[in-house]
Protein backbone atom coordinates (compact mmCIF):
# COMPACT_ATOMS: atom_id res chain seq x y z
CA UNK A 1 0.00 0.00 0.00
CA UNK A 2 1.26 3.46 -0.82
CA UNK A 3 1.42 5.96 2.01
CA UNK A 4 -0.65 8.39 -0.04
CA UNK A 5 -3.60 6.00 0.30
CA UNK A 6 -3.26 5.73 4.07
CA UNK A 7 -5.81 8.48 4.80
CA UNK A 8 -8.42 6.80 2.61
CA UNK A 9 -7.81 3.42 4.24
CA UNK A 10 -8.00 4.87 7.76
CA UNK A 11 -11.21 6.73 6.89
CA UNK A 12 -12.63 3.42 5.66
CA UNK A 13 -11.70 1.76 8.97
CA UNK A 14 -13.38 4.61 10.87
CA UNK A 15 -16.55 4.42 8.78
CA UNK A 16 -16.69 0.65 9.20
CA UNK A 17 -16.21 0.93 12.97
CA UNK A 18 -19.03 3.48 13.23
CA UNK A 19 -21.36 1.33 11.12
CA UNK A 20 -20.55 -1.80 13.15
CA UNK A 21 -21.18 0.04 16.42
CA UNK A 22 -24.56 1.28 15.20
CA UNK A 23 -25.47 -2.21 14.02
CA UNK A 24 -24.46 -3.74 17.35
CA UNK A 25 -26.55 -1.20 19.28
CA UNK A 26 -29.57 -1.90 17.04
CA UNK A 27 -29.20 -5.64 17.62
CA UNK A 28 -29.02 -5.19 21.40
CA UNK A 29 -32.10 -2.96 21.44
CA UNK A 30 -34.05 -5.33 19.15
CA UNK A 31 -33.19 -8.34 21.31
CA UNK A 32 -33.66 -6.79 24.75
CA UNK A 33 -36.64 -4.52 24.21
CA UNK A 34 -39.34 -7.22 23.84
CA UNK A 35 -38.46 -9.14 27.02
CA UNK A 36 -37.98 -5.92 28.99
CA UNK A 37 -41.40 -4.73 27.88
CA UNK A 38 -42.97 -8.04 28.94
CA UNK A 39 -41.28 -7.85 32.34
CA UNK A 40 -42.32 -4.24 32.84
CA UNK A 41 -45.96 -5.07 33.49
CA UNK A 42 -45.22 -8.01 35.73
CA UNK A 43 -46.50 -10.25 32.97
CA UNK A 44 -50.05 -8.92 33.48
CA UNK A 45 -50.14 -6.03 31.02
CA UNK A 46 -50.03 -6.50 27.30
CA UNK A 47 -46.68 -5.46 25.85
CA UNK A 48 -46.80 -2.64 23.27
CA UNK A 49 -47.13 -3.68 19.65
CA UNK A 50 -43.76 -4.36 18.03
CA UNK A 51 -44.93 -2.27 15.06
CA UNK A 52 -45.12 0.87 17.18
CA UNK A 53 -42.34 3.42 16.71
CA UNK A 54 -39.24 2.80 18.79
CA UNK A 55 -39.84 5.95 20.84
CA UNK A 56 -43.27 4.70 21.94
CA UNK A 57 -41.87 1.30 22.93
CA UNK A 58 -39.06 2.95 24.88
CA UNK A 59 -41.60 5.14 26.70
CA UNK A 60 -43.47 1.98 27.71
CA UNK A 61 -40.44 0.62 29.58
CA UNK A 62 -40.29 0.85 33.34
CA UNK A 63 -37.48 3.02 34.68
CA UNK A 64 -35.64 -0.16 35.69
CA UNK A 65 -36.13 -1.68 32.24
CA UNK A 66 -34.89 1.49 30.54
CA UNK A 67 -31.86 1.51 32.84
CA UNK A 68 -31.08 -2.11 31.97
CA UNK A 69 -31.37 -1.35 28.25
CA UNK A 70 -29.09 1.68 28.56
CA UNK A 71 -26.57 -0.40 30.52
CA UNK A 72 -26.50 -3.03 27.77
CA UNK A 73 -26.10 -0.37 25.08
CA UNK A 74 -23.29 1.25 27.07
CA UNK A 75 -21.46 -2.08 27.38
CA UNK A 76 -21.70 -2.57 23.60
CA UNK A 77 -20.36 0.93 22.92
CA UNK A 78 -17.49 0.42 25.37
CA UNK A 79 -16.59 -2.89 23.71
CA UNK A 80 -16.70 -1.34 20.23
CA UNK A 81 -14.58 1.66 21.20
CA UNK A 82 -12.13 -0.65 22.96
CA UNK A 83 -11.81 -2.65 19.76
CA UNK A 84 -11.26 0.55 17.74
CA UNK A 85 -8.62 1.72 20.21
CA UNK A 86 -6.84 -1.61 19.86
CA UNK A 87 -6.83 -1.24 16.08
CA UNK A 88 -5.56 2.33 16.42
CA UNK A 89 -2.70 1.16 18.63
CA UNK A 90 -1.79 -1.69 16.28
CA UNK A 91 -1.74 0.62 13.25
CA UNK A 92 0.24 3.20 15.19
CA UNK A 93 2.87 0.60 16.16
CA UNK A 94 3.06 -0.58 12.55
CA UNK A 95 3.53 2.97 11.31
CA UNK A 96 6.22 3.57 13.93
CA UNK A 97 8.12 0.47 12.80
CA UNK A 98 7.78 1.48 9.15
CA UNK A 99 8.73 5.08 9.97
CA UNK A 100 5.61 6.36 8.20
CA UNK A 101 3.79 9.28 9.75
CA UNK A 102 4.41 8.34 13.37
CA UNK A 103 1.88 8.10 16.18
CA UNK A 104 1.18 11.85 16.49
CA UNK A 105 0.07 12.07 12.86
CA UNK A 106 -2.03 8.94 13.14
CA UNK A 107 -3.78 9.89 16.39
CA UNK A 108 -4.71 13.36 15.23
CA UNK A 109 -5.85 12.38 11.74
CA UNK A 110 -7.68 9.09 12.12
CA UNK A 111 -10.26 9.82 14.84
CA UNK A 112 -10.87 6.11 15.46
Amino acid sequence: MRTGQLGVVLAGFRDTAVAETKRAVRVVVEQLLPPLLRLGGGGQEKAPDANLPLARRLQALTPEGFERLLGAVARVVVACTGHAAGLRDAVSRTLDRAKVGGPATFHSGANL
